[in-house]
């Protein structure tokens, strides 16, 4: 009589690594290594695809944040669903803490903040938050206390800008509107009209003398600051959901699927690159540009020649497939809901997006 044997099958398995969504789609805002990213109410901190730290209240979802950091002081400013808002210190990245918390005031949503630290006899942090009430409110952190409240007609704000050099505001809405408020007497100093859509960016020059602001409506318009007078009309033919100045009146845009840089001096578009998917924010940092892109992957671009440095998977969704390919099995392969490819190494689980497919790659399959 032949006895059979059950195989052993092992059912205790440790976790080793977990590639886990850390974005899926939202504000999204870097400092040197590390993306903070809007998800599910929270502020994800993020490094090498990996959530190191998260900023949450509660019951009390974040909708809006914005960062301002250096190596001595990392501060972090959260906008809540209930009007509340916070200030964290995270320094210890990987133990954030509130410093502050007030009310905002507005009667809407914030939908865009910005600090700016001044410079001179004005010294300190200074808040900006713009509703969706079409108010704008600007807060002295350093002295704890509200100083300004600038009321439109437009909506909903979309971008805040504060010059380098003087005490100016500038704040883009979804109407199109751009205005300048002088921070030193409160007043408006210019509505400048040009944009029919939604204003998506207004970026300053090093010198502080000219600005450029772009929206959906194609067109970046050239600005010249000392009188707020517009100097030029660029249209670049597709709407723009980010800007970068590079130097004086050199740009990159964020339009459609691509990344381009222009000269509106001339005005030329100098160079183009696709990013495979259509690029919903554009920031910048020293010689470095960050996206993000509709299908939530946070892109790190060389700025010399527009090139994909790093990739971080916002969320791969629906796993359809997996196969481990290369010599000792180096590297893993992963079909999601997407045409790209992931490529995880399995040392560093640094991620390179394999492109060439049009629709969703279904299956994988490799070769000895």
């Amino acid at each position: 009589k032949v006895v059979r044997m059950k195989p052993k099958v092992s059912t205790s398995f440790s976790c080793v690594k977990t590639v886990e969504s850390v974005y899926t789609g939202g504000q999204v805002e870097w400092f040197k290594d590390m993306a903070f990213t809007l998800a599910r109410g929270a502020v994800n901190v993020v490094r090498k695809g990996e959530v190191i730290s998260m900023l949450k209240e509660e019951e009390d979802q974040i909708i809006s944040f914005t960062l301002a950091g250096s190596d001595t002081e990392v501060t972090v400013v959260t906008a809540h669903k209930s009007g509340l808002v916070r200030i964290w210190d995270c320094l210890v990245v990987e133990q954030p803490k509130v410093i502050r918390t007030f009310r905002s005031i507005h009667s809407g949503a914030i939908s865009v903040l910005g600090l700016h630290t001044l410079s001179g006899s004005h010294s300190g942090t200074v808040l900006a938050t713009g509703g969706t009430e079409g108010t704008v409110k600007v807060w002295d952190l350093t002295s704890q206390y509200f100083t300004h409240n600038f009321r439109t007609s437009s909506t909903v704000c979309s971008s805040l800008t504060f010059h380098p050099h003087k005490l100016l505001l500038y704040g883009g809405f979804s109407t199109g509107g751009l205005f300048c408020w002088d921070l030193t007497n409160s007043k408006l100093v210019q509505s400048m009209e040009a944009h029919f859509s939604v204003v998506t960016a207004f970026s300053i020059t090093p010198c502080g003398l000219k600005g450029v602001s772009c929206g959906r409506d194609a067109v970046c318009v050239v600005w010249d600051l000392t009188s707020h007078s517009k100097v030029s009309t660029v249209p670049v033919f597709s709407p723009v959901e980010g800007m970068v100045m590079m130097d004086s009146l050199k740009v990159v845009l964020a339009t459609g699927d691509k990344l381009a840089v222009w000269d509106l001096n001339t005005p030329a578009k100098i160079s183009e690159a696709e990013m495979g998917c259509d690029v919903t924010s554009l920031r910048g940092q020293v010689d470095t540009l960050h996206c993000t892109t509709s299908d939530h992957n946070l892109l790190t671009i060389s700025q010399t020649n527009l090139a994909v440095t790093g990739c971080t998977v916002g969320n791969n969704d629906e796993v359809l497939d997996l196969v481990l390919m290369g010599e000792s099995n180096t590297h893993l392969a992963v079909a999601c809901n997407s045409p790209a490819i992931r490529l995880y190494s399995r040392d560093t689980w640094n991620c390179v997006l394999a492109t060439g497919h049009t629709d969703t790659v279904l299956c994988l399959a490799t070769c000895p």
